[in-house]
């Protein structure tokens, strides 16, 4: 569609005065000039004046207006969508209805004076070719008059639009050409590039050389014409049963680009069969190796179909796209009740085993949907919606889901101490530390025993699951662990929820409960089976792994759990993040200086004095043993040599233990007593 005269319909609001052009001057006022109402070709207002008066007139018929492209307009009738392209006064429309392509070009004709062209099969210099299976858009008329223009019409052709082995820089030391010649090759050039993403990358690496261009950047453009003139009929295809699904494939060099050693990322998206975006650009940041240059090329491009398709596929709003996920743990009840451990007697009294044996994937798009839709109607009721499906469950539906019970005490803090009737701080801190501790600044898990120390880490990780900080122990954390030892009823659907609700309000936290999500999607009937999903670890299991990582070891000898080295006592993180749970900071509890622990294991220090020690007295008997033993054999000899000079009675001899030892010490001379030995005899 084509509009004539499309400026002289615009409006103009400012005051605009002309001279009287020659041959129209009004002969009683030739010295007069002309106040305009409309506009003219030539007029600065008169593009504006244009646009205005058309979008206007597409708004009052009911067309919307592109967010982002503001010439693009679109029209919905039920199930049909009408498009219409605007440039400057060449229009382009399509729909899937066929009336309403009719019905367009009737209101533009009673509006404005125009032509209908007919079937698009040319428009600025794009080739347009509809077939019954598609649509096939080339530029090969635009080719062959650039090659024209640059006297590259009869150039060798080449089958690739730059060699492999090209590194183009600065070239200061390079001969200078016609700048303005360069800069034309390069924006026709950059036009095609429209429809043509293969020699995109090409193009824009030598597009960098503009201001200074030498005739090594030529050489390198004119390779890209030789390329042309191989390949001047491709073009893209866009079937017409192909699917709506996107896809996204991104690469990048490394250092690719001489002058600063920048990557240069290049990228595309496909819906379906139909390649819809391409580009080719350099990255802002310098690489340091394949793998980040990859890394950011990929990056950038998944932000690019949530701007072209921003309500494509996505469930969640864009500040849930790179929240991490806790996927949930498992107890491994059978090295438990192995290592007699006493949790597992604490866990079955508040009748919270199921709660523990949950070991099922997790979902990381399901779970941000259900995290972002979140609402609470009431203190104890949680409601979100996953595909546009409603769920609402208080404490006691999620009890049932989990099959645990919800009695028990409701209360709950983020930062300080409960504060109940049948509940002290005191009592809590002088069973969980010792009778001596006092809630004086903050806790530590290091002073705890190992038995507690174990059910913390639990806690800390699937009752009330945190990133980090495993180190400190939070009021909650204790107030629950209180209530577990001691088997006093602790309603933890509820502390589940309440979870959830502070996850939900903090920016960066991660989403924990990946698998009580699950167990809650598959109860309200969520469709599973397309969703990407992932099974949990074997560092998801509560159990052995976990104590390694707390820093503890085996004790082959002893057959107890000792901590490794002497700096055990510091929790390792199991998860690595800087998010730590809001509930550590600022709380008071426990000063771990002053506190003192009722645990019965020796450090590593401690343990190792007390081997020496051991050792160097097994050592000491060895030596009193064998000196005692040298000490009878003289004794023996020197009586026996007694005896021989009748100087004393058989009576008074000490016997040797064995049958060897008379023969040796017979046969032994008197003079193996020394000479202090004789003078005592003679004495």
């Amino acid at each position: 569609m084509d509009i004539k005269s499309a400026f002289l319909n615009g409006l103009i609001k400012e005051e605009v005065y002309v001279e009287q052009p020659p041959g129209f001057e009004n002969p009683h006022f030739p010295n007069h000039v002309f106040k305009l109402s409309k506009a003219l070709y030539g007029l600065k207002q008169a593009p504006r004046a244009w646009y205005e008066k058309l979008s206007g007139y597409l708004l009052k018929n009911n067309f919307k207006r592109g967010s982002v492209d503001i010439t693009l307009f679109t029209k919905s009738l039920n199930e049909d969508i009408l498009i219409v392209k605007i440039y400057v006064d060449d229009i382009i429309f399509g729909s899937t209805n066929e009336s309403l392509c009719k019905d367009f070009a009737k209101i533009m004709q009673d509006e404005f004076e125009m032509s209908m062209m007919g079937e698009l099969n040319f428009f600025l210099g794009l080739q347009v070719k509809q077939l019954k299976d598609g649509i096939f858009i080339k530029k090969s008329k635009y080719v062959k008059d650039l090659l024209k223009r640059f006297g590259m019409d009869y150039a060798k052709k080449s089958k690739t639009p730059m060699s492999t082995t090209t590194r183009l820089d600065k070239d200061k030391q390079g001969k200078s050409i016609d700048q303005k010649l360069y800069r034309s090759m390069i924006g026709s050039l950059l036009y095609l590039t429209a429809s043509r993403p293969d020699i995109l990358f090409s193009v824009c690496l030598c597009a960098h050389f503009q201001a200074c261009p030498k005739e090594s950047h030529l050489h390198a453009v004119k390779q890209i014409f030789k390329y042309l003139a191989f390949t001047p009929s491709l073009g893209l295809w866009y079937p017409r049963n192909s699917t709506f699904d996107l896809h996204t494939y991104s690469d990048a060099d490394f250092g690719g680009y001489k002058v600063d050693r920048k990557s240069t990322s290049g990228a595309c998206q496909f819906l379906g069969n139909m390649l819809i975006s391409w580009f080719s650009k350099k990255q802002n940041s310098v690489a340091l190796s394949t793998t980040e240059a990859e890394y950011i090329a990929a990056g950038s491009q998944s932000v690019e179909p949530q701007q072209l398709f921003p309500h494509h596929g996505i469930r969640y709003p864009q500040a849930y796209f790179d929240r991490k996920i806790l996927a949930g743990k498992v107890l491994d009840f059978e090295f438990c009740s192995a290592e007699n451990f006493p949790i597992i007697g604490w866990i079955d009294v508040l009748g919270l085993r199921p709660f523990f044996m949950i070991n099922m994937p997790y979902y990381p798009d399901l779970m941000k949907e259900f995290y972002a839709n979140f609402g609470f109607s009431t203190s104890v009721t949680l409601s979100t919606s996953i595909n546009g499906k409603p769920i609402l469950m208080n404490y006691a539906t999620l009890a049932s889901i989990l099959d645990i019970p919800c009695d028990g005490t409701r209360s709950w803090s983020n930062r300080n101490w409960i504060e109940e009737d049948n509940f002290s701080k005191e009592e809590c801190v002088h069973l969980l530390f010792g009778e001596h501790a006092q809630p004086i600044d903050k806790m530590y898990s290091r002073n705890l025993n190992l038995d507690y120390r174990f059910l913390d880490r639990v806690v800390a990780t699937h009752v009330l699951p945190k990133s980090g900080g495993f180190d400190e122990v939070t009021h909650m954390e204790a107030y629950t662990m209180f209530h577990i030892v001691t088997g006093r009823r602790i309603n933890i659907p509820l502390l589940i929820m309440n979870h959830m609700k502070g996850i939900h309000s903090r920016e960066n936290a991660r989403l924990a409960y990946g698998n009580i999500v699950t167990k809650i999607l598959m109860h309200f009937d969520i469709e599973l089976e397309e969703e990407v999903h992932h099974a949990l670890q074997r560092c998801d299991k509560l159990g052995k792994g976990t104590l390694g990582r707390m820093g503890f070891k085996r004790h082959k000898r002893l057959g107890t759990w000792i901590p490794r080295n002497e700096d055990s006592n510091r929790i390792d993180q199991e998860d690595e993040g800087d998010e730590e749970g809001e509930e550590v900071q600022g709380q008071e509890g426990m000063d771990p200086a002053v506190a003192s622990s009722p645990t019965n294991l020796f450090t590593t220090s401690q343990f190792e004095q007390l081997m020496q020690a051991i050792q160097g007295i097994e050592s000491n008997q060895q030596s009193i043993v064998k000196e005692l033993e040298s000490i009878k054999s003289k004794q023996t000899r020197l009586e026996r040599r007694l005896f021989e000079k009748g100087l004393i009675g058989n009576e008074g001899m000490i016997h040797s233990s064995s049958p060897e030892d008379d023969v040796e010490d017979h046969n032994t001379d008197i003079e193996d007593l020394g000479d202090d030995d004789d003078d005592r005899m003679d004495d």
